[in-house]
């Protein structure tokens, strides 16, 4: 059996955040949605959610089940937008209807059944925020989740299994040694876990607007939090002694570091999307602010501590260029610096264009997704110009485009009819999924267009965080599936849509095979599975790199 590394996974983001709340929770068993707070919604609410996944499915049990050697955990604060409710002016008509089913005594349900944290502790949220108060996202969230991991090695789980986390890849391989311990690297997920944000209206005001000395504030307790973050900060009691890997420098909410992309569905017409539910708007398609890049700087400074790497996933199209940039003038002035894109999708377009709007009407008709939040031929190249990585997501509510995504639900909906028809529907279900994933593979292939493509492809799942499942993979254990069902398709590869000078297109398997410039099957799927992220950790992973 395979070996897998994911790249990005969340398997203690639901255990640390119910810790005091719930006794039925651990890393290593997870957790079943509370169903409660989901039926306490309208129904027309509960349908813009219902594809989100609220039982767990990165939880360690899953790890040893999949054979999964390695896991990057994203430490992840939830951002105060989860919890407030969109004040966008746009689809008044659905607006008027969602002030009639939405009550503001049902804000609190709708966090919980999303988050699938306790609705005590999100009422305890929503307090703090119609307070305008602010928030130390470093010190209670960020540095409590990462110490709620740390103090649980080495204990054990199910079949007498431990996990590590691990500072280098050499102590990655000494645990691989071990039999039955699994590895686990840190990363962070959103800058805002490097920020103490001192007022509530900073949520709310682009970096721009805020006053001078509020910029002050702001800049010197995120490089404070920085040096915690590198093990090398004021307070001791703070210093990470597993210093993040790589940090994803926005998600989604305003953080006052960089723009970030659209990530929430469009309503249309009476239909509600999630931007009509929770607010994006502000900081959306921005670039990175000098906040952003004073935070780019010291993470990436060797001198200040460990080197820690930037995600450039959920950053606007505007902010990746300019990022994009900077490491091209680092590695022409001797720095290689690889961007890492560790849960991603594709979009199909040739180039970025920062004048693109993503709206509903732009994505409805389309295969793939073209939203901006996904990596265009231009990203796919420039990451692979800089010896970066792309782990690939398995989440519905991003990869496929409007007319997929009718498809999927046309699919799901003969299937729970049962009866004759639900076989080959479910048959048809799996084969759209698979088709999906191969798409995105050889849409980074083609624009790359030579055999170091390959390369750079893994995978990155976003398990646990919050997200439209495939439901034929549904957690951590099913990637092995995922990798058969890729194998599978490259030992008779079948008719398949790719996006050429932005049209789409129908490549045969003559093409596909010209594309997998001589690699056997079994050799793309080691790639992917574990072996492309190995010899990435085996370069940038190191001491050597990582320290001055």
């Amino acid at each position: 059996m395979l070996r897998i590394i994911d790249l990005h996974n969340h398997p203690s983001m639901k255990p640390y955040n119910n810790d005091t709340y719930r006794d039925d929770v651990d890393l290593w068993d997870g957790m079943e949605a509370d169903a409660e707070n989901y039926y306490r919604l309208n129904g027309l609410i509960r349908g813009v959610i219902t594809e989100t996944a609220r039982d767990s499915q990165a939880q360690m049990r899953e790890w040893v089940k999949g054979d999964l050697s390695l896991c990057i955990c994203a430490l992840h604060p939830t951002e105060r937008g989860w919890f407030v409710r969109s004040t966008e002016k746009k689809g008044r008509i659905r607006k008027w209807l969602l002030g009639l089913l939405l009550r503001e005594d049902d804000i609190a349900s709708l966090g919980a059944a999303l988050t699938g944290f306790p609705i005590a502790k999100v009422r305890k949220v929503i307090k703090r925020v119609r307070c305008n108060q602010g928030i130390d996202y470093f010190t209670e969230p960020a540095f409590g989740e990462y110490s709620y991991l740390r103090l649980r090695q080495g204990t054990a789980g199910p079949w007498g299994f431990t996990y590590k986390i691990v500072n280098n890849y050499d102590e990655y391989q000494h645990v691989r040694a071990v039999g039955n311990q699994l590895a686990m690297i840190i990363s962070v997920e959103g800058g805002h876990s490097l920020t103490t944000i001192s007022k509530g209206s900073w949520f709310n005001t682009p970096y721009d607007r805020l006053p001078r000395d509020d910029k002050e504030v702001f800049k010197a307790s995120l490089q404070s939090n920085i040096r915690h973050l590198k093990g090398t900060g004021p307070d001791a009691a703070l210093n990470f002694e597993h210093t993040p890997f790589f940090v994803t420098l926005v998600h989604m909410y305003n953080n006052l570091l960089a723009g970030h992309a659209k990530s929430y569905s469009a309503g249309h017409g009476i239909v509600p999307g999630m931007d009509d539910l929770l607010y994006q708007a502000v900081g959306l398609d921005d670039g990175i602010t000098d906040a952003g890049w004073l935070a780019i700087n010291q993470l990436l400074d060797r001198s200040l501590g460990r080197r820690v790497l930037i995600d450039v996933k959920h950053l606007s199209m505007r902010a990746r260029q300019e990022y994009y940039e900077f490491v091209a003038d680092k590695r022409d002035a001797g720095d290689a610096i690889p961007v890492i894109a560790s849960h991603a999708a594709v979009n199909g377009h040739e180039t970025n264009d920062v004048n693109r709007k993503d709206t509903y009407r732009s994505d409805k008709s389309t295969y793939l997704s073209c939203w901006s939040i996904n990596l265009s031929n231009e990203d796919i190249r420039a990451i692979h110009a800089s010896d970066g990585i792309i782990g690939l997501v398995v989440h519905e509510g991003r990869t496929p485009g409007g007319k997929t995504k009718k498809n999927l639900k046309k699919l799901k909906k003969c299937i729970a009819k049962g009866g004759k028809q639900a076989f080959h529907a479910q048959e048809e279900l799996a084969a759209l999924y698979c088709q999906l994933i191969l798409s995105n593979i050889f849409q980074i292939v083609l624009a790359v267009g030579n055999r170091s493509a390959w390369d750079i492809i893994a995978l990155g799942s976003d398990y646990d965080g919050i997200m439209d499942l495939f439901n034929c993979y549904p957690k951590v254990g099913d990637f092995h599936q995922l990798i058969e069902d890729i194998g599978g398709f490259l030992k008779a590869p079948q008719f398949l849509k790719l996006y050429k000078n932005d049209k789409l297109t129908t490549f045969g398997p003559p093409q596909l095979k010209d594309m997998m410039y001589g690699l056997s099957p079994a050799d793309i799927m080691q790639k992917i599975a574990h072996q492309n992220a190995e010899i990435f950790l085996s370069k940038y992973f190191t001491d050597e790199y990582l320290s001055a």
